[in-house]
């Protein structure tokens, strides 16, 4: 019984550490919520310069819902913060559905900054080692060389010692 209550608590402890965990780093602050606000808006904008004109105007209708969205937002910054998140979620998709490009992997829409590792940066990590490796295997090649070299020269040892006798 007695190890069921310790169990207990330790995985009621470490639910706690989690929660308070994303408590207090929640989605990024009000600061980051309103810059990604603002990025989106613009990557919205960038947009509508590489479609047609039946889409343009779908974005800029688009946007304009975007705008009374983010006007219509409440001014307390805890209520401020979560909505924009929702707002910026909400355009996220939007963007996804409009440009397939940004489905893609590696893409960075929908990806708040409390995230803990992008997509690229995982291919950076991927790439170092890809590097890491080619290096090892370069200086592996090196000094299999060398101990050809050795050899090479071993032997012209042993034949100018046995033309010596």
């Amino acid at each position: 019984m007695q190890r069921i209550l310790t169990l207990a608590l330790q995985l009621l402890t470490a639910f706690a550490l989690v929660f308070a965990a994303t408590a207090c780093c929640g989605g990024g602050d009000l600061n980051s919520a309103e810059q990604g606000y603002d990025s989106r808006i613009d990557k919205l904008d960038a947009l509508k310069t590489k479609v047609g004109k039946k889409e343009r105007k779908g974005i800029e209708e688009k946007v304009a819902e975007f705008k009374n969205d983010y006007a219509a937002i409440s001014n307390d910054p805890e209520k401020r913060k979560d909505e924009l998140w929702s707002l910026n979620s909400r355009i996220d998709r939007y963007y996804t559905e409009v440009d397939p490009d940004a489905a893609k992997p590696g893409s960075t829409v929908g990806k708040k900054p409390t995230d803990s590792m992008s997509d690229k940066s995982m291919k950076d990590k991927d790439k170092d080692k890809d590097k890491d490796k080619d290096k090892d295997k370069d200086k592996d090649k090196d000094k299999d060389k060398d101990k050809d070299k050795n050899k090479d020269k071993d032997k012209k040892k042993d034949k100018d010692k046995k033309k010596d006798k």
